[in-house]
């Protein structure tokens, strides 16, 4: 992944680089560009979500940045309504596979 270091622009990916530099290769960024390094996401506990933010340049090297929070009740409602609708449609699919 890529951040524009002028407007940090993030994430590209080397393709979107390339429709705006054709010459772009993973060795050869334009100089407004920099690689960003993943980073592994940290674990949660129950209740908390990861969220990514903005890269940060670390001893000169641009990383992939996490923060663990608490989720906000509407969040959790929204997840628990997905959760729903897959069950249900699970329910189905299986019901539907006991037919045949």
């Amino acid at each position: 992944m890529f951040i524009n270091k002028i407007t940090k622009e993030y994430p590209r990916f080397i393709g979107d680089l390339q429709l705006l530099y054709p010459d772009a290769t993973l060795d050869n960024v334009p100089d407004d560009w920099a690689l960003v390094e993943e980073s592994p996401m940290p674990e949660y506990q129950s209740g908390e979500g990861i969220f990514e933010t903005e890269p940060q340049q670390i001893n000169g090297v641009w990383k992939q940045q996490w923060l663990v929070r608490d989720l906000t009740t509407e969040e959790i409602t929204k997840i628990e309504a997905h959760n729903l609708k897959v069950r249900e449609f699970l329910d189905q699919l299986e019901a539907v596979q006991n037919e045949n």
